[in-house]
């Protein structure tokens, strides 16, 4: 089930909060920069975590209020790999049926703005990959 809210994606009620991370190790704009401003920790562990390739996922505790999972979903041209996506959500999934975890969040346009995604197909992927889960999807506006 996915839910439309407005909000702070950094404030949610969810187990875990996913972004796109690019493969340099930077977390320099967007949602990713207020991660790291909010969770240094979270940033450490993306910038030391290997391999970073196209699907994988650094899982983090965000100061233990929730788990933040760093998607490497963005190519080296900076723009978001849709099979990727789909890999990293797979993995979330995986991660969330291990530690019996039921919510998911997700920034609005993930992977769509300096990444330059098309929202309709991610949000077509995310719904795809969480359909037996809660997934909250925060916009600021």
């Amino acid at each position: 089930m996915v839910i439309h809210k407005i909000g702070d994606a950094l404030l949610h009620d969810c187990d875990i909060l996913c972004h796109q991370v690019n493969l340099q190790g930077v977390m320099g704009a967007g949602i990713a920069a207020q991660i790291a401003d909010a969770f240094p920790s979270v940033e450490q562990d993306y910038v030391e975590f290997l391999p970073k390739e196209l699907g994988q996922v650094c899982f983090s505790s965000a100061n233990g209020k929730y788990v933040v999972a760093n998607c490497f979903s963005q190519d080296m041209m900076f723009t978001t790999d849709y099979m990727a996506l789909f890999k990293c959500c797979e993995k979330v999934l995986d991660y969330m049926d291990e530690y019996n975890l039921d919510s998911v969040a997700f920034p609005h346009h993930y992977g769509c703005g300096i990444a330059q995604g098309n929202w309709d197909i991610v949000e077509k992927i995310i719904e795809k990959a969480f359909e037996n889960k809660t997934v909250k999807i925060y916009s600021r506006q």
